[in-house]
């Protein structure tokens, strides 16, 4: 995530800034509504996996201060990890459940593969589980998993950056 994204949206920066950015534009969207959210990174360095924000009671401010303080991409990609760290802060969660996940789809780990996990959380949860994801990446093989990451759920989607912000834009 630290490489160059080649897309027309903030091109020049990093592929990590880039889904930060589309991270902030959601959260600023996300009308005021009584829902549970929560956010995990993976691969920011020390920990391959941790939670930054949640499950609590969600506020458009608590999840921006939260983003501000993941500041760089470090070391692998344990995408894996990251659905099965998902799947266990929504263990107890009830009714419908959306999973959002912003990535280039370069899973560059020998460990916990996303495709399984994603297979492991429409276990979990079923139909009540959506998984989206957005790519926010340079390759067709990236942009393959994250695709077939979403259909592992019967009412999730696959996008990618610039579909969700199309234009020449910076950060």
């Amino acid at each position: 995530m630290a490489a160059p994204y080649k897309g027309s949206l903030n091109t020049g920066n990093s592929k990590f800034a880039v889904a930060k950015d589309l991270v902030d534009r959601m959260n600023k969207t996300i009308p005021a509504l009584p829902i549970q959210g929560g956010m995990t990174v993976f691969g920011p360095g020390k920990k391959p996996v941790q939670t930054v924000y949640g499950m609590t009671d969600y506020t458009r401010d608590g999840l921006a201060q939260s983003l501000g303080g993941v500041s760089k991409p470090d070391g692998t990609t344990p995408m894996g990890l990251g659905l099965a760290e998902a799947g266990a802060l929504l263990k107890d969660a009830s009714g419908d459940i959306a999973i959002i996940v912003f990535g280039d789809g370069e899973e560059n780990t020998v460990s916990t593969k996303a495709l399984a996990e994603a297979n492991a959380l429409k276990e979990q949860f079923g139909d009540r589980a959506c998984l989206y994801t957005v790519f926010v990446g340079n390759t067709d093989k990236g942009r393959k998993l994250m695709s077939d990451i979403a259909a592992t759920s019967a009412c999730g989607s696959a996008t990618s950056a610039g579909a969700v912000m199309p234009g020449d834009r910076n950060t």
